[in-house]
């Protein structure tokens, strides 16, 4: 038999025997124990392999017997059986929790289990199984994942070992909030110039936001004159000669909010 083996069916060469009457059984056993003549697994022909039971140092013993009913003494042969580690790891543990203000969301009990060892943690946003070159594994289970965007985001908890076997997924379902930290922008379409004339002047400003704009006030020489709810103003002002500061507030709907500020000159 070869001294190594990856299956618990090992090849047999070599076997034979003689008798002075002639052999009419072989048999392979695991037992130093001589079989009985009638013991089942007799064959009239030298057997090509023999199946262990188990992994690990094996010994097997090879016998013989004539028509008599006599058996040979033993003949062994070793063997070091390691099967090939065909078991997939185990997702026991994954959870994140049900809702988020940020896209990087922490992890709390993730673990796996495996008939040899767990070499590996990932966390992805597909279902798809990650293939071992996938960038993200990483030797110890993570404490934070972070998503690509908003909303309701399901997160899949994968695991490897050294043979390459992955688990299946454990998953986990969190609704991403992220906090809006952007001011509007505000645009002035009119006054254009910085010099008017006449006793009333158009004042016509929009705003624009990641979100939404939710109100707009127009400020004359710092007292507020309109408010909108809307992105957008359009009205007319009346002032007096003189230099005047037309200001205008925009507010979103996380209450961001940002000002624009003109200076005008009415001449007559």
């Amino acid at each position: 038999m070869p001294t190594t083996a990856t299956s618990l069916t090992v090849p047999v060469s070599g076997l034979s025997a003689t008798d002075d009457r002639g052999v009419t059984g072989y048999l392979i056993t695991e037992s130093a124990t001589p079989p009985s003549a009638t013991a089942s697994g007799w064959s009239s022909t030298a057997p090509a392999s023999f199946t262990f039971s188990g992994e690990g140092a094996k010994t097997a013993y090879a016998w013989a017997k004539d028509a008599a009913g006599n058996v040979s003494a033993a003949k062994t042969a070793t063997v070091t059986i390691t099967l090939p580690d065909v078991a997939p790891p185990m997702i026991s543990a994954f959870s994140m929790p049900a809702s988020s203000s940020s896209l990087t969301v922490s992890i709390s009990g993730l673990a796996a289990t495996d008939n040899v060892g767990v070499t590996g943690y990932i966390v992805t946003e597909s279902p798809a199984v990650p293939v071992l070159s996938a960038p993200g594994w990483s030797s110890s289970a993570p404490s934070s994942f972070t998503f690509s965007g908003t909303g309701v985001k399901t997160a899949y908890a994968w695991a490897r070992d050294a043979a390459g076997n992955v688990s299946a997924y454990k998953s986990a379902t969190v609704t991403i909030s992220e906090s809006d930290l952007i001011v509007p922008i505000i645009t002035f379409s009119a006054p254009t110039a910085n010099y008017v004339y006449g006793p009333k002047i158009t004042v016509s400003v929009s705003a624009s936001d990641n979100v939404a704009v939710r109100k707009m006030e127009l400020y004359l020489d710092g007292v507020l004159k309109l408010t909108v709810n809307s992105n957008a103003i359009k009205t007319s002002l009346s002032m007096n000669k003189g230099v005047h500061v037309i200001m205008v507030k925009a507010y979103d709907t996380s209450n961001n909010v940002s000002s624009s500020s003109k200076t005008v000159n009415r001449f007559y």
